[in-house]
């Protein structure tokens, strides 16, 4: 993870950094997800406002402890990364 952490700080996207550590997308978003639970990485340093909001909006009165209900119901409108970044950045610090 630290490894993924400091090719981010190097400016690096999601994709090139996997590319770079021979992962893929989706584990280097799980790294990510650490990252922002953490507080080692913001959630609006990766996703945008946009889709910050939209997350918002999806979680808000959400108790499930699982994401499944949540992707069911949204499909592709968000990926797996992106929900359990969101998650993340909830519980952060």
């Amino acid at each position: 993870m630290q490894e993924t952490y400091e090719l981010w700080i190097e400016k690096n996207s999601i994709k090139e950094i996997a590319a770079i550590r021979k992962l893929t997308p989706q584990t280097i978003g799980g790294h990510f997800a650490k990252l922002i639970g953490s507080g080692t990485v913001a959630i609006t340093d990766v996703l945008t406002e946009d889709k910050i909001s939209a997350l918002a909006e999806a979680f808000f009165g959400y108790k499930e402890e699982t994401l499944n209900p949540l992707k069911e119901k949204y499909g592709d409108e968000f990926t797996w990364d992106e929900l359990k970044m969101y998650k993340s950045s909830l519980n952060a610090g």
